[in-house]
């Protein structure tokens, strides 16, 4: 059977939806179930800098007074925590709220540091077309 979404068909097994899409299908399932705990696994992929920025501002929402993990390789979702586990090479080396992390370890530090000039670096000149 083909289901559509808004008119348009979405494909055996949703084949013809995009990653982004079926990114934010598995967001609006967590948000409609709305359970005291959640586990969330790179909620952000494939997804644009609006609709993330945007779902941000939702999840901060409703996640608030909840418990849960989330696993990101994306700096921004530490806006998300009050706790951060650092892990490299399967190893913790950091534990602790972001800011302490940030002020207490190194490699916590660096990425947050690389993380700044590449998207800085990234829009040098975009100025100028806005």
């Amino acid at each position: 059977m083909i289901q559509h979404l808004r008119n348009r068909p979405l494909g055996k097994g949703g084949n013809f939806v995009s990653g982004g899409e079926k990114q934010k299908i598995q967001l609006a399932r967590f948000l409609y179930v709305n359970k005291p705990f959640f586990i969330l696994d790179e909620p952000f992929t494939n997804l644009d800098v609006l609709n993330e920025k945007y779902l941000m501002e939702i999840l901060l929402k409703h996640i608030k007074g909840k418990s849960g993990i989330i696993i990101s390789h994306k700096l921004n979702v530490i806006r998300l925590a009050n706790r951060c586990i650092v892990l490299n090479e399967g190893k913790i080396i950091g534990d602790g709220d972001p800011s302490y992390l940030i002020e207490n370890n190194k490699l916590s530090r660096e990425l947050i540091k690389t993380y700044l000039e590449t998207a800085k670096n990234g829009g040098e000149g975009l100025e100028d077309l806005v």
